[in-house]
């Protein structure tokens, strides 16, 4: 009867040990890798139901992006738009298609859809090469022709000096330096709030929501503002030129 012998295993050296002469058996060696892959795992695990927690609440990750090396960062979802004044501002003039996805908030009531001009403040510095006139009504000394009419103060309404000084239309061809863009109502006019009204579709002093601006009070006049045509107050962040580009049109609603 011949005895039977079970084969010798041979040792098996760990990868990157071999320069120190350790070696184990086989068995133990891929017992010591699944251990080394349990970390990795647990890793991936947190990973993927992170991202899974994150896309529950509407949170996103960025566009990738093809500088090397840059990391991606969860960002937070966006705050939601509160009601009121805030949401009625839908995009700006480039992005008006859903204008009849359009309504008032509560209090307010629609007027409809307005025809939207702009109006600045007139800067003598555009007009230094048109010809300068003297004895012009309420001035003194001598002025650019194009800066007091045509675009300039005339139509506008007011206008900024080369000195800082701020001159007013006064109507029938005299001219008047005050401290501030005065308007009809009496108030200085600002960018941020004022825009001229035929006061007998819209009352001075009414608040109104704009679509793609927001909040603005009726507080000025124009002899060209007649029914529903609003004319936007810019100030000096655009100029006369570039007013012409801004004529659309856009919802308007006037607080009860």
């Amino acid at each position: 009867m011949q005895s039977s012998t079970l084969p010798a295993v041979a040792p098996v050296g760990l990868p990157g040990r071999a320069g120190l002469g350790l070696s184990f058996p086989r068995e133990l060696h891929f017992v010591l890798v699944l251990l080394a892959l349990v970390p990795l795992a647990a890793a991936w695990q947190t990973h993927t139901s992170g991202l899974a927690r994150a896309s529950s609440v509407g949170w996103s990750l960025p566009a990738p992006s093809s500088a090397q090396g840059t990391s991606s960062t969860l960002m937070p979802p966006s705050s939601p738009t509160g009601a009121g004044a805030e949401a009625f501002v839908i995009g700006t003039p480039e992005s008006l298609e859903s204008v009849s996805e359009t309504t008032c908030p509560e209090g307010w009531d629609d007027l409809g859809d307005f025809r939207l001009t702009a109006y600045v403040l007139a800067q003598e510095a555009e007009f230094e090469n048109t010809p300068d006139v003297e004895g012009v009504c309420g001035l003194e000394g001598s002025w650019p022709l194009g800066f007091l009419f045509d675009q300039g103060v005339r139509l506008q309404g007011s206008g900024r000096a080369r000195d800082g000084r701020i001159v007013h239309y006064r109507g029938r061809g005299c001219f008047e330096v005050l401290d501030c863009p005065l308007t009809a109502s009496g108030r200085c006019a600002d960018s941020n709030r004022t825009v001229a009204v035929d006061p007998s579709v819209i009352p001075l002093g009414s608040k109104l929501l704009i679509e793609g601006l927001g909040p603005r009070r009726a507080e000025d006049v124009g002899g060209g503002i007649r029914g529903s045509h609003i004319d936007v107050y810019y100030g000096d962040d655009v100029t006369h030129r570039q007013a012409r580009s801004l004529t659309r049109s856009g919802r308007v609603c006037i607080q009860r």
